[in-house]
């Protein structure tokens, strides 16, 4: 993942280390603590289909609230993986709240299982417009490298 100039990324912290990145949109350049109950956040993180889903539209499809406002959907190829896109708006006490979330499909091989990139922004709608810049920049930023070969022993 490479990241615009001037932004911190927040790694993920135990039970699941190494799975994901947050990014405070509010001030991308913070590295004073940043979580996912932050109102201004992206996220980036990793996750086997040990549910075997199969595809990227049918784990997007499990995402939004029942209160959900669809914007924008659709399927597409993300630097050559199957992808799932979905914009959409949750009216809630505080406000509307818009989320974004880029879904990438990893087929399996012999030497790793299928795996599903995420990249979501989710913001206030007042600061939408501003987020979502950011939100681009890091999604463009996205690099799928191969994965290397290891073993697993008992040993």
């Amino acid at each position: 993942m490479a990241l615009p100039d001037g932004s911190v990324a927040h790694g993920s912290l135990p039970p699941s280390p190494n799975h994901g990145i947050l990014v405070s949109a509010a001030v991308p350049g913070t590295t004073a603590e940043v979580t996912l109950s932050d109102s201004r956040i992206i996220d980036v993180y990793d996750t086997s289909d040990a549910e075997e889903v199969g595809s990227a539209r049918a784990y997007l499809e499990r995402s939004p609230e029942q209160s959900a406002k669809v914007v924008d959907t659709r399927d597409l190829t993300f630097k050559g993986f199957p992808a799932a896109y979905i914009h959409y708006r949750v009216k809630k006490e505080a406000g509307v709240i818009e989320t974004e979330e880029l879904v990438i499909y990893r087929a399996g091989s012999k030497n790793f299982g299928p795996i599903f990139y995420v990249i979501m922004l989710q913001t206030p709608a007042e600061h939408y417009a501003q987020d979502v810049l950011l939100y681009h920049k890091i999604r463009d930023g996205f690099q799928a490298r191969s994965v290397p070969k290891g073993e697993c022993t008992n040993d």
